[in-house]
């Protein structure tokens, strides 16, 4: 087996759950291994010092510790009360006002956006309107049948 093995071994027999058929063999290897003897001899030293500073704790220590919480508590729920609500509901006044901007603002953009299209399509009327004028205007061109041979241009030239 490996040392790290061991050491697994050492400390399941300090804290008592080593089976007897390992100790055995944990024995025999302490007899003739320094290091693993040595890893021994250290966890027997802090786990023997770890039980002699054991302190026992007062016995009114948990009535206190549930009255100071009970004290957190309080104070909590009053800091809470005039804090966390208050910031709450001025996030939810906050929202609610900015989804009616919104809303305003959608609508007269929907209105101008409207009015828009109502002035486009009058002009496009009245600039046909005015189309039809002009060309009704010009006076009426007759189109004769003239030749041209290679000299004679209609300028004279």
């Amino acid at each position: 087996m490996e040392k790290i093995d061991y050491k697994i071994l050492i400390n399941q027999f300090l804290d008592g759950e080593l089976e007897k058929k390992r100790e055995r063999e944990l024995f025999e290897v302490l007899a003739h291994d320094e290091e693993c003897r040595e890893y021994f001899k250290q966890v027997n030293l802090i786990k023997s010092v770890a039980h002699e500073d054991h302190v026992e704790f007062p016995g009114d220590l948990e009535e206190r510790i549930m009255y100071s919480v009970g004290t957190l508590s309080e104070k909590q729920k009053k800091t809470s009360f005039f804090g966390n609500r208050i910031f709450a509901f001025a996030a939810y006044a906050a929202a609610i006002i900015l989804i009616a901007v919104s809303v305003h603002l959608i609508t007269i953009t929907s209105i101008y956006k409207r009015d828009l299209e109502i002035t486009r399509t009058q002009l496009i009327k009245k600039e046909n309107s005015l189309d039809k004028f002009l060309y009704n205007m010009l006076p009426e061109v007759k189109v004769t049948n003239y030749k041209l041979d290679r000299f004679n241009y209609p300028n004279g030239s």
